[in-house]
């Protein structure tokens, strides 16, 4: 018989955080094309900014953990 263990960790991230992510996919699905090099140019115009907000407003306003986008588990089989 197998063992799997689980590892929980309580979700990270925050209100802020996500709500820069859900503009970021919206740019992001905008925006981008196959062209490789043409979405690198629209990433360091566009979506670049927007990280670098969102990092900094996070890192000072967000405190309440209520709405979350990731819920990490960690999970190894033992045999």
């Amino acid at each position: 018989m197998r063992t799997i263990y689980v590892d929980y960790f309580p979700p990270n991230g925050n209100y802020l955080s996500v709500i820069i992510e859900l503009w970021i996919m919206f740019l992001h699905n905008l925006l981008f094309t196959k062209n490789v090099y043409l979405n690198f140019l629209i990433n360091a115009v566009f979506v670049f900014p927007f990280t670098l907000v969102g990092i900094i407003l996070s890192a000072v306003f967000g405190t309440k953990k209520g709405l979350y986008f990731n819920t990490i588990v960690l999970a190894s089989k033992k045999e």
